[in-house]
């Protein structure tokens, strides 16, 4: 697969994500003017705009690519996707966001909740508005996986108890991968495209999905927080444990073995202890590691999507899932 940059993976619908941002500003406008302004903030922080990108490329696959549902439904992913992300922010004490102050760091945890829950509630309102009571049963299921996903992540971390790698990859399933398979599905679905190729493009986001945050969590270990658009190790500082260095636990010889659990215990510790974590991971091999699962699920993906035609949108999601293995932020 070629390298490609991010802001060219989605140029073949450049003016569907242009009319999203449009639609997101003039649909909130309706809010009143506290949550607009907590909002606003959120729209001009920016972001990749995945899950409605993935809506609109998967409705190339459909009959009706224009059907105005379409446009409701991508903004109603990223909605859900803007509440989650500040509700993240609150749960991992995180300052910043793509380089921006938190919304919780800005006002206050309270405020960031509600907007966080707003968000949810216009979004599930777009949705019942598309008049296809799937999309919302879809899009409500992944936003309790989501939670379920978040529970079970917190739960473990309180336990101390060093997860699987089976248990690391339903939690991420439910946490990420869900999420960008039923936007691809959804993409189809309001587009009318066949039920095999709704299934595919399922198969494909959810695939992909599990790739994107395992490098998601690789790159919390090995990224700088310039590059990353946030403070790295945030994950182990709260008590997560991801692939990286649950590969490493199970795998490591003794004495790093004991070492590392130690450094895992002290959720890192200061500078020095991060630093020697980042050199016993690399040592054992569980960055390579992390590494070549996500080049495997990705190679997956794109596998999956042989059985589709042709077309400018095909080559966007192939495009991506090179981008996914290949990114540095």
């Amino acid at each position: 697969m070629v390298k490609v940059e991010f802001p060219n993976l989605f140029q073949v619908v450049r003016p569907e994500l242009n009319a999203l941002e449009t639609y997101l500003h003039d649909d909130l406008q309706e809010a009143r003017e506290g949550v607009r302004e907590v909002v606003s903030h959120l729209l001009a922080g920016g972001g990749k705009r995945v899950r409605p990108a993935l809506v609109f490329l998967a409705a190339r696959f459909g009959k009706d690519a224009q059907s105005p549902q379409i446009m409701k439904v991508a903004a109603a992913t990223e909605m859900i996707h803007m509440a989650t992300l500040i509700h993240d922010d609150i749960l991992d004490e995180a300052l910043l966001r793509r380089g921006v102050a938190t919304v919780h760091t800005v006002w206050n945890r309270r405020v960031a909740i509600l907007a966080g829950d707003y968000l949810f509630a216009r979004a599930l309102g777009l949705l019942a508005e598309t008049r296809q009571p799937e999309a919302t049963l879809i899009m409500s299921s992944v936003v309790r996986q989501m939670c379920d996903g978040e529970i079970q992540q917190n739960v473990a971390a309180m336990s101390g108890d060093l997860p699987t790698e089976a248990d690391y990859l339903d939690r991420i399933g439910k946490k990420t991968a869900l999420f960008l398979a039923e936007s691809c599905r959804l993409g189809a679905l309001m587009a009318g495209a066949e039920e095999w190729k709704q299934r595919v493009l399922y198969t494909f986001g959810w695939s992909m999905g599990l790739g994107f945050q395992i490098v998601d969590d690789l790159l919390d270990f090995t990224a700088t927080s310039v590059a990353f658009g946030k403070v790295v190790g945030v994950d182990l500082r709260a008590g997560v444990l991801t692939l990286p260095l649950i590969h490493a636990l199970l795998n490591s010889e003794e004495p790093e073995k004991t070492r590392l659990a130690k450094l895992a215990q002290s959720r890192g510790g200061g500078q020095s202890e991060w630093s020697e974590l980042q050199s016993i991971l690399g040592r054992s091999g569980s960055f390579a590691y992390a590494q070549n699962v996500a080049q495997r699920l990705v190679t997956e993906a794109v596998d999956s999507l042989g059985v589709l035609p042709a077309n400018e949108a095909k080559e966007a999601l192939l495009s991506m899932a090179s981008y996914v293995v290949e990114r540095e932020a």
